[in-house]
């Protein structure tokens, strides 16, 4: 497995402002189209950072629903319970890990994890755990990221030059996990059935690249090892990486396709 998306206060802050509307914000609204839970649903967003699949799915479900995010990370916790949108403030938010999930046997209809399998220590321990929680019948629907675009492989590249190998490869580490083999396999282990891969395809949308690079690099758990290596460093990344994505620019913006993958299965 990849290393662990383990942030501070700062940087939790900072996903959410940053990350959140860039391509979060895009996925959620992707991923719950394509599951479509019921009006009444009882769904937790496993690993869900500052919360926005579970404040996403708030605002189309109604009050009828309960929506629950859970996350290792108590200072994505904290951000999520203290975003300013009524929609948070109508979910629940627990501080918890996907491997030991502080609820009861049958408790949710929908369990919903966008972009955090591929942080897990044990997937095939996740996916019973997601099993236990989930009630018969209910659906189960994991993302992951597809291959890096032109922002990763250009910051990756910037990265090697500037900042070194290892923290260029930390930068795409979230790409290294083969989602469409392990996620279908832990999830058969698990005893679900009906289990369907596809892709999904949203766009990122950031500001010029002065303005959202050096925000997307310290919202990443390697932003502190950037700036550790001195002041000049980011803004050099931020230069070399810049022109890779010139094309992409429209306006005020950088907007280009990012590929996902969404895994869905039943509770047999």
């Amino acid at each position: 497995m990849g290393k662990g998306y383990v942030l501070d206060a700062d940087a939790a802050v900072l996903y959410e402002a940053q990350k959140v509307p860039a391509i979060f914000a895009p996925l959620a609204a992707a991923t719950l189209a394509a599951v479509a839970p019921s009006a009444g649903a009882t769904l937790l967003d496993l690993a869900c950072g500052t919360g926005i699949l579970a404040r996403t799915a708030r605002r189309r479900l109604g009050s009828a629903a309960r929506v629950v995010g859970l996350d290792l990370s108590a200072a994505m916790i904290e951000v999520a319970a203290g975003v300013d949108d009524p929609a948070a403030g109508a979910c629940e938010w627990v501080v918890g890990s996907a491997l030991a999930l502080p609820f009861a046997d049958a408790s949710f209809s929908d369990v919903l994890c966008q972009q955090g399998m591929q942080y897990v220590p044990d997937v095939e321990a996740a996916a019973a755990e997601i099993h236990r929680v989930l009630k018969p019948g209910g659906r189960v629907a994991l993302t992951v990221w597809g291959p890096p675009n032109l922002f990763f492989t250009a910051t990756a590249a910037a990265l090697e030059r500037h900042a070194g190998p290892e923290i260029a490869r930390d930068w795409l580490s979230p790409f290294d996990f083969d989602g469409r083999s392990v996620l279908p396999a832990a999830l058969l282990a698990a005893g679900f059935g009906t289990i369907e891969t596809a892709p999904l395809v949203v766009e990122r949308v950031m500001a010029l690249p002065e303005i959202s690079f050096p925000a997307e690099i310290l919202s990443n758990p390697i932003g502190p090892k950037v700036a550790a290596l001195g002041e000049d460093v980011l803004p050099r990344v931020v230069a070399d990486a810049a022109p890779a994505v010139a094309r992409h620019v429209a306006g005020d913006r950088v907007v280009m396709p990012q590929e996902a993958l969404i895994v869905t299965a039943t509770h047999a």
